[in-house]
């Protein structure tokens, strides 16, 4: 057998095994937030401000160490 009629086999192997055994899945389902935050403006606003609060925090942390 040569390399390029193994390669072939191999790869019609492999597309079968991905095409049973992987699901199909739409290409947005990657963009999609958490369901606790999907339908809530507050609670992403609030998270927003935590991170704003901790990286504020961390500076400050850092002015008076020096």
């Amino acid at each position: 057998m040569s390399a390029s009629v193994m390669w072939k086999h191999f790869n019609d192997i492999m597309q079968m095994a991905i095409e049973k055994f992987l699901p199909n899945r739409p290409s947005d389902s990657k963009k999609k937030k958490p369901l606790w935050i999907a339908g809530s403006v507050p609670v992403l606003r609030t998270v927003k401000k935590k991170h704003k609060v901790w990286k504020n925090g961390e500076k400050l942390k850092m002015l008076i160490r020096s």
